[in-house]
C-alpha cells in the first residue's frame, strides 16, 4: 500500500466516524493536500457542502467561527486545516482545537470567554490537519 493509498484509507475511516481527527505530517510537495482533496472528491464530497478547507493562518476567534460554519455542513462535516504551523503556536488556538477533537463526557465542547464574548460551541465535525513539520521542541 502506498502512502497516498494509506492516507485515503485514513480519511475514509475519519469520514465514517472512526475518529474525530487526523494529523498528517510530511515534507512540502509530497502530495498531502492533493491526496486529501482527491480522497474527499472520490467520496463524492463537495467543498462548502461537506467539508471546509482552510490554509495558512487563522486567529483563535476566527477559528471558533470556522467551527460554527463546519457544524452547518452536511455529513461528514470535515474541516481541513492546511499549512497552519504558525497558527498552532497559539495556546488559545490549541485549546480550541483540543475541545473540538477530544470528547469530555461524550461531547466535544469549545468555550471562549472574554469581557465581550461568552461563547460555547458543541462541535460535531471532524478535523484533518496537514503539516509540513511538527516542532516537538515547541513547549505548547
Amino acid at each position: 500500500m502506498t502512502q497516498q493509498e494509506l492516507l485515503k484509507k485514513l480519511i475514509d475511516n475519519l469520514a465514517k466516524g472512526y475518529s474525530n481527527g487526523l494529523i498528517v505530517v510530511g515534507q512540502t510537495g509530497i502530495g498531502k493536500t492533493e491526496t486529501t482533496l482527491q480522497a474527499l472528491r472520490e467520496m463524492k464530497l463537495n467543498e462548502k457542502e461537506h467539508y471546509f478547507y482552510l490554509a495558512n493562518y487563522i486567529t483563535p476567534r476566527g477559528f471558533l467561527e470556522v467551527l460554527e460554519e463546519v457544524n452547518k455542513l452536511n455529513e461528514p462535516k470535515i474541516l481541513v486545516l492546511d499549512y497552519i504551523e504558525n497558527t498552532l503556536r497559539s495556546i488559545a488556538t490549541l485549546g480550541i482545537l483540543k475541545g473540538a477533537i477530544w470528547e469530555a463526557g461524550g461531547r466535544r465542547r469549545v468555550f471562549w470567554r472574554t469581557n465581550r464574548d461568552k461563547i460555547e460551541i458543541e462541535f460535531f465535525g471532524k478535523v484533518i490537519i496537514l503539516l509540513n513539520y511538527f516542532n516537538i521542541k515547541n513547549p505548547v
